[in-house]
């Protein structure tokens, strides 16, 4: 359980470093495929575009409205563009797109959370039940009519 818990904080702590680069200046996170040589770009784009692939509907407006934005994805992250992109050689070029792809689909989510109903103040939602009239049957299930049971002002259940 003490390996567990390890694991977890170490996952948060690089969460809120990532959560962190993107509130204060997204155009300097870097994908760990930079910084280390055997976690290749393929491996890094494709657990991106699984990622996607978990919200479905909502990346699916944005990669219909902002195509351009998944190529870098789909060309190093995805079998069929992956081998395209060995075939053309220019695995450096997608690469050196990933960054910029990133802060663009931050600036879309930003935008889309801003303008959010769910963001807004809003009222609490309102519960509205069937209201029982005095002449029905009691919804305590006495059979008695509401007025002379639960509705009757002295009783108390």
């Amino acid at each position: 359980m003490e390996q567990v818990e390890e694991m977890m904080n170490l996952l948060m702590a690089v969460w809120n470093n990532i959560a962190n680069t993107f509130s204060t200046d997204p155009a300097s996170f870097e994908p760990a495929y930079f910084r280390a040589v055997e976690w290749g770009a393929a491996e890094w784009c494709e657990g991106f575009l699984l990622g996607a692939h978990m919200f479905g509907d909502q990346w699916t407006s944005l990669w219909l409205t902002q195509s351009k934005l998944a190529t870098p994805f789909l060309r190093l992250g995805d079998e069929a563009g992956f081998e395209m992109t060995k075939k053309e050689k220019d695995a450096e070029k997608w690469m050196s797109v990933v960054p910029d792809a990133l802060v663009d689909i931050h600036a879309y989510w930003l935008g889309h959370r801003s303008n959010s109903p769910s963001r807004s103040p809003s009222v609490p939602p309102v519960r509205r039940e069937h209201n029982v009239g005095r002449n029905d049957s009691c919804p305590c299930g006495s059979g008695k009519k509401f007025k002379k049971c639960c509705g009757a002002p002295t009783t108390l259940h």
